[in-house]
Formats: C-alpha cells, structure tokens, sequence
C-alpha cells in the first residue's frame, strides 16, 4: 500500500515471496515485469518520486513492513 496516495498493490494469487527474497513493485511508463524479481503494477506512475513509503500487509490486515 502506497502511504502518501493510498493506492493499493494486490499480489497475484499465485504468487509467493519465499522468506530471505524481495520484490519490486514497479510502476511508470519503464515499468518491469520480470517474476519473482519484479513486478508491474501498471504504466501509470504511482510512487511519488520523493520517496512515497510503503506498507505490506498479510492477509487479515496484519502489517508485516513499512519502508521509510
């Protein structure tokens, strides 16, 4: 979830994030969709460029990480 504009990522079903790994979540015309590096979220900018942080949350809204 972006904090600065609320907009919210939703992973794909399939997808897994093995513990010690990490992701991308990309937005923007340059955009990179390469899994399970890398995921496009849209070709929209989201993220606000002067660092927009962001928050992942488990299912049942237990807040796992906040960046900065």
């Amino acid at each position: 979830m972006s904090v600065n504009g609320d907009e919210v990522y939703e992973f794909p079903d399939e997808f897994i994030l093995r513990s010690g790994h990490s992701v991308n979540i990309t937005s923007g015309p340059n955009a990179v969709h390469n899994p399970p590096e890398s995921l496009k979220w849209t070709e929209t900018s989201v993220w606000e460029d002067s660092g927009d942080p962001a928050k992942l949350y488990e299912p049942g809204d237990f807040l796992l990480v906040e960046t900065p």
